[in-house]
């Protein structure tokens, strides 16, 4: 987390932040109910700034689509290997 803390630009401190989660559906409960609970309130311990999160979760295909499809997303969590090359791949094509 002290990446985060030094990473983060100070005229952004004092606005409220949401972190964008797409995921395989089996992560869906840990991260809504311990996960980010726990994450949230260290970051507003430490930062003052208060956190919310935005979450879909769904078979780790549907998810790899909805990302590729130009979804806005902050984190992906993927099941399967080939998600997160196609993923890779898909970004490195918009790049181009």
């Amino acid at each position: 987390m002290a990446c985060l803390l030094s990473c983060r630009r100070s005229s952004e401190a004092s606005r409220d932040a949401t972190i964008t989660v797409y995921g395989f559906s089996v992560a869906k409960e840990p991260i809504e109910k311990d996960i980010f609970p726990a994450f949230s309130e260290e970051w507003l311990q430490k930062t003052g700034q208060k956190l919310s999160l935005s979450t879909s979760f769904a078979a780790s295909e549907i998810v790899t689509n909805q990302i590729l499809s130009g979804v806005d997303v902050d984190i992906a969590i993927l099941a399967i290997e080939r998600n997160a090359t196609r993923l890779r791949e898909g970004a490195a094509t918009k790049s181009d």
